[in-house]
């Protein structure tokens, strides 16, 4: 069946937009973060969430309370987690699927990688968040599909991390001031 390659980006802003001509080639479905850090401080940062027809609708972003703190974060219909999140002191954790050929075949019941985040939350400053997924990757406790993460703080100066996790192993890549694109996939 075709339609599993179709992203809901291609089928307009409708639900009974007819469906679309197959894409000459397939056309994958693709995630990306944008962060800019900003002069005086602080940063911006958009996502997108391009995902497959068959997932149910997210439910918009909502306030709830981890860690003891207030988190803005839309909810994934299918598991229950999330794939971007700020709380009130500025951190941010975005999630997108791994885009590199994963180097292990993946978990045989891989956790949701939204739930993760959900986890990561509890504390989600950028050490916190780097720390949390070393231990579980030490104690072979990352059940997931691979996946990239943006963490980023405000407290006391903005920083980010890009953490990659390709199914074996865990990289860490602290990111300088420049503006960054992330994305699932990239095609030319």
């Amino acid at each position: 069946d075709w339609s599993s390659d179709v992203c809901s980006s291609d089928l307009g802003s409708k639900p009974d937009t007819p469906w679309p001509k197959r894409p000459e080639p397939a056309r994958r479905c693709m995630c990306t973060v944008t962060y800019l850090p900003l002069l005086g401080g602080g940063y911006l940062l958009g996502t997108n969430r391009d995902e497959r027809h068959h997932r149910g609708r997210a439910a918009p972003p909502s306030l709830r309370v981890l860690g003891g703190r207030k988190v803005l974060a839309p909810t994934d219909a299918d598991a229950g987690g999330t794939w971007v999140a700020l709380d009130e002191r500025g951190h941010c954790l975005c999630l997108l699927n791994g885009d590199r050929a994963p180097a292990a075949a993946p978990p045989p019941a891989p956790r949701s990688r939204g739930l993760l985040v959900l986890e990561l939350l509890i504390d989600p400053g950028v050490d916190a968040v780097t720390e949390t997924l070393q231990a579980l990757q030490a104690a072979g406790e990352l059940s997931y599909r691979s996946f990239k993460l943006l963490s980023v703080e405000r407290d006391p100066v903005t920083r980010a991390r890009l953490l990659e996790w390709n199914g074996v192993a865990l990289s860490v890549e602290d990111l300088d001031s420049a503006s960054l694109v992330v994305s699932s996939t990239y095609e030319t």
